[in-house]
């Protein structure tokens, strides 16, 4: 779940773009390619598809089309319900491990993911909105996971 794994650079490239260059700090995902190709065709997506179309950010690169984005990493030879649960937003990066222990970064602050952020009073509100994400989030895949306290 390091920073230097789950935040990759996405690129498009599409005639239909009105600038050649562009960047966005928006939060997206993989499973966002298949919704936003089915926008661009003129074809609604299916609500089950867990993505969300990007084609907001193509009109205007500062639109956020989703608050978090999610992952998990189960491992070599890792079972279902095995592993590692992260949600990332914008300036947060929260991670439920296997043995439910709880990993919370202030990703502007602590860069690289040095201090353990979960346990500091000053940030209950932000770990309580992260619990809410991941549960929001394991419900929608079907985790059978425990979800994370208070959630």
């Amino acid at each position: 779940m390091h920073e230097e794994s789950v935040r990759v650079p996405m690129f498009v490239h599409w005639a239909g773009l009105q600038s050649s260059i562009t960047r966005s700090e928006s939060l997206v995902s993989s499973l966002d390619v298949h919704p936003t190709i089915l926008n661009l065709a003129g074809v609604s997506p299916p609500p089950h598809l867990a993505g969300l179309s990007l084609t907001p950010i193509f009109r205007d690169p500062a639109a956020r089309v989703r608050e978090y984005a999610a992952s998990e990493c189960v491992g070599v030879g890792g079972k279902p319900g095995m592993g590692h649960r992260m949600v990332r937003t914008k300036d947060w990066k929260y991670v439920l491990t296997d043995t439910n222990e709880e990993v919370m970064f202030d990703e502007a602050g602590d860069p690289y993911e040095m201090t353990n952020a979960a346990g500091v009073e000053a940030n209950a509100d932000v770990l309580r909105a992260h619990r809410r994400f991941m549960s929001e989030w394991m419900k929608q895949v079907g985790d059978t996971h425990a979800p994370p306290p208070e959630a």
